[in-house]
């Protein structure tokens, strides 16, 4: 009889659970049809928080706030610490203006875990040199001047890195040679104005080449 009556118990038992479970999600469904928070959490996270990069403050007080909505719903939450980071950052606003007879608002950001300004900053413009021979000829007028760099950002600062060092001389020898022979290109356009003049190799572009 007992090895009746205990598949009997265990039957009972796992229709009880089920059914309570069922309960559960019946709420939940009901819940995210007449009572649906899910764009106010988000406005909340996204806007009144906006960006929340590891070490900054507003991930942390993000953070701080989902658990607070998860205690409220009688939820318990241990917040565990997932890692460290070497340094923090928090993203200030920043604003910028070509001053000239034509001037316009610029509008740019720095990437992220990079320095800022100490303030407002002003200088003259002048674009980053590409070979060795453009940067002696431009290095005097380089102090204090705000250099625009080419090349495609993903968010990221400039890499340090010895592979990406070496990736810079290579393109370095390389916008050298290329220079060279831009040079003997306008040499013989200046000899032979009568004829149309030859077109210039480009160089390659990679930020932060010097």
């Amino acid at each position: 009889m007992k090895k009746i009556i205990l598949p009997l118990l265990l039957v009972v038992l796992v229709t009880g659970l089920q059914a309570q479970q069922n309960k559960v999600v019946d709420r939940i469904i009901e819940l995210g049809k007449t009572d649906n928070r899910t764009m106010h959490h988000l406005d909340v996270v996204s806007n009144r928080f906006g960006g929340r990069l590891v070490g900054s403050d507003a991930y942390e007080n993000a953070a701080e706030w989902c658990a607070s909505q998860f205690r409220s719903w009688g939820m318990e939450v241990i917040m565990d610490e997932a890692g460290t980071v070497p340094v923090g950052f928090n993203r200030g606003p920043w604003f910028g203006r070509m001053l000239s007879d034509n001037g316009m608002v610029l509008h740019f950001a720095t990437p992220s875990y990079t320095a800022g300004t100490k303030g407002v900053q002003r200088g003259h413009v002048l674009p980053e040199p590409k070979s060795r021979e453009e940067f002696d000829r431009m290095k005097g007028a380089l102090k204090g001047a705000w250099v625009l760099i080419g090349g495609k950002n993903d968010g990221w600062p400039i890499d340090w890195s010895p592979k990406a060092d070496s990736v810079r001389a290579a393109v370095i020898a390389w916008n050298d040679s290329v220079a060279r022979i831009n040079r003997d290109i306008m040499r013989e356009n200046m000899m032979n104005r009568a004829n149309p003049p030859k077109e210039l190799h480009p160089l390659k572009e990679e930020p932060a080449l010097f």
